[in-house]
């Protein structure tokens, strides 16, 4: 499929490899900070289509870590906040999805991103804009690759944050996860990275950091 028929079918997809509401929130959150960036672009041409594809794919395999099992964790909350299918029938979909895909979630996205035979550019952009990439994202060159990591990275649970919010919210919410990236050794690096490569994308841009937030992104998340 190509960047704009994923773009239109997106609802479709997220159906297909069972994406709670609360995790499309997250993607459709992420591809409208990536849009804002792209409609106030002055930087090196780039291609609007294919990152906001990457950014409303990135997370598609998700299931497989979110903890369903847990009552009364962060992803039981989301998924009753936004008036999902219940517990029982995501934890069914997560061992099938595992079952299916694989048992994390970047090889789980890659895997499916593949099978919708996305353009070689949106694959690049899903499985290296992550945050334990930061560092190889900080040097690229591809610039849709490092508004990628910024629009993800802005986006917490419930809404915008700036990355120093963000970082916060996660180290919190993981605080008891010791698989989490928030602990490897490495990720106050990939933290410092991060910071940097949103110098990188404003200094390109007719806006700031503190301009993105859940205001100034509902005209976009209205076409979603």
């Amino acid at each position: 499929m190509n960047s704009k028929e994923i773009i239109s079918d997106i609802c479709k997809i997220y159906e297909k490899y069972f994406v709670p509401k609360n995790l499309q929130v997250h993607m459709f959150r992420s591809a409208a900070v990536g849009e804002m960036i792209a409609d106030n672009w002055i930087g090196p041409k780039i291609n609007k289509d294919n990152l906001v594809v990457a950014l409303l794919l990135h997370d598609l395999g998700n299931i497989v870590k979110m903890d369903v099992e847990n009552e009364t964790g962060v992803s039981a909350k989301l998924i009753k906040e936004h008036k999902d299918k219940p517990l029982e029938f995501w934890r069914e979909k997560k061992k099938e999805m595992i079952a299916k895909y694989g048992e994390t979630d970047h090889e789980v996205t890659d895997k499916i991103v593949e099978e919708l035979d996305a353009s070689g550019e949106v694959k690049f952009i899903v499985t290296n804009g992550t945050f334990s990439n930061n560092e190889h994202v900080l040097e690229s060159d591809n610039w849709e690759l490092k508004i990628k990591a910024v629009s993800d990275q802005r986006i917490g649970p419930w809404g915008v944050l700036s990355l120093e919010e963000r970082f916060e919210e996660v180290k919190k919410r993981y605080a008891n996860r010791s698989g989490s990236s928030i602990h490897n050794s490495n990720a106050e690096k990939w933290m410092d990275c991060a910071f940097k490569i949103q110098d990188q994308v404003f200094a390109n841009c007719k806006i700031k950091p503190e301009d993105i937030n859940d205001e100034t992104i509902k005209l976009y998340l209205e076409k979603y």
